[in-house]
């Protein structure tokens, strides 16, 4: 977690706060939950409780998670059983160096291990993959491509390292990267008439009429719930777009 953007402290729900939450949740005939709680599965003993409860309660809900490798079979085999079908995982790297010099903290065999569970119990699987981390070369990426293989998520995706503030990686760039080419702590709006990525502006831009301020297309999540746990309302929906013809124009050398 980056303290820049979560803070140095923690706070976690109690298994009755939680089980209080679902069983409003069921009743109002809501059926899935997803528990965007990237430290879900490292209260172990409170998850147990969760699970167990949830089983003996007979409660009819199914769930996703993140979650970090290492967990057991068994842990795996109670979660299936109460409930949770798909779970996401931050796999990161295929080369154990480049691993141990994030500091992440874990071995590819536990890697491995924890998606052979998973297919074993029945629970389907997401892994993340970030490129493009310290050390990294074309012998590394392929062993990332490689892991990728042979573990076999349901899904995966592949994204580029990309500092969060706060964090040891940012400020080792920012010593190490020549002056003229350091990144802000925090990330910022090019000037207006600035070319982003070395393109037209307006090749990125789109304008609504009636807003009168330049603003990039909007991308809708596909209807259904995708739920904290305590975000759930029935029949939450995503927002409905926007009215009006959406023209493209230059934005450039407005406002000045």
């Amino acid at each position: 977690m980056a303290p820049g953007f979560y803070g140095g402290k923690v706070r976690y729900r109690s298994a009755d706060n939680v089980l209080e939450l679902w069983r409003r949740h069921a009743a109002e005939g809501i059926k899935e939950i997803y528990i965007r709680d990237e430290l879900f599965t490292c209260v172990q003993k409170r998850n147990k409780e969760i699970c167990e409860r949830m089983i003996e309660e007979k409660l009819d809900l199914s769930w996703i998670c993140s979650s970090r490798v290492g967990l057991t079979r068994d842990e795996l085999a109670l979660f299936k059983k109460a409930g949770c079908h798909y779970m996401k995982f931050g796999v990161e790297n295929g080369d154990q160096e480049i691993l141990d010099r994030m500091q992440k903290g874990v071995q590819l065999e536990q890697i491995r291990d924890t998606f052979r569970y998973c297919h074993e119990v029945g629970i389907n699987t997401h892994a993340h993959f970030m490129l493009g981390c310290p050390g990294e070369t074309q012998e590394t990426i392929q062993k990332t491509v490689d892991l990728a293989k042979e573990i076999d998520p349901t899904t995966a995706t592949f994204g580029v390292m990309t500092p969060y503030p706060g964090t040891p990686a940012l400020r080792r760039d920012r010593r190490e990267a020549p002056r003229d080419q350091r990144e802000p702590d925090r990330p910022r709006a090019p000037p207006r008439g600035e070319p982003l990525h070395g393109r037209d502006p307006q090749a990125h831009r789109r304008r609504d009429p009636g807003a009168g301020e330049a603003r990039p297309p909007r991308v809708l999540p596909p209807p259904g719930l995708h739920l904290g746990l305590g975000e759930a309302r029935e029949g939450d929906r995503p927002p409905a777009p926007r009215q009006g013809r959406l023209e493209r124009r230059d934005v450039r050398g407005e406002g000045r």
